[in-house]
């Protein structure tokens, strides 16, 4: 085993050689969805147990639609650290108190799918609700607008604080170039 070849192909996803010499470089990082598979252990299913899990959820996306029921306030109540999981159990009881009608096999077929921390007793809501109630692409857009950094207004440089074409001036850079 050559331990010197390994690190090097390790820190080949993170980092370059003689970064050292260039210290104001800037690197990539990976992205959390180039990462995530590597932090999910979903077990293998076979397509008979995919077929299950899919009546289980469209059972429980008709269910949540008729009903108009928000499900995720009662994920939310029991994870404390908004860590995105339950227990198994904590899942049960949830599925019990919003009086689905599902019965230990269907807990597991669906435990089986987004039971995925490593422990296969952590169920991940956020995937779960993902999956039986996605949000509207306009919801969307409005998660990602509010979760993305603040970008301060700059007013454009061809026009003034009122929306009107401002006079040629000698700072124009329009004027540098010989367009104008």
């Amino acid at each position: 085993f050559n331990y010197q070849a390994f690190v090097e192909e390790v820190d080949k996803a993170f980092t370059r050689k003689g970064l050292e010499l260039d210290p104001l470089a800037n690197l990539e990082m990976p992205s959390p969805e180039h990462t995530s598979p590597a932090r999910r252990n979903t077990m293998r299913l076979s397509p008979s147990k995919i077929a299950k899990t899919g009546r289980v959820e469209l059972k429980i996306r008709s269910f949540v639609r008729q009903r108009r029921c928000e499900m995720k306030p009662m994920f939310t109540d029991f994870d404390k650290a908004n860590r995105g999981y339950v227990t198994r159990n904590q899942f049960h009881r949830i599925v019990s108190i919003m009086n689905m009608d599902l019965d230990e096999k269907a807990v597991g077929y669906l435990c089986n799918t987004y039971c995925d921390f490593g422990n296969h007793s952590d169920f991940n809501y956020k995937r779960f609700l993902t999956s039986i109630d996605p949000p509207a692409r306009d919801v969307e857009t409005a998660m990602l607008e509010m979760t993305s950094p603040f970008m301060a207004f700059r007013p454009k440089l061809y026009f003034n604080g009122r929306g009107k074409v401002m006079a040629k001036s000698s700072s124009s850079p329009m004027l540098s170039t010989g367009i104008w």
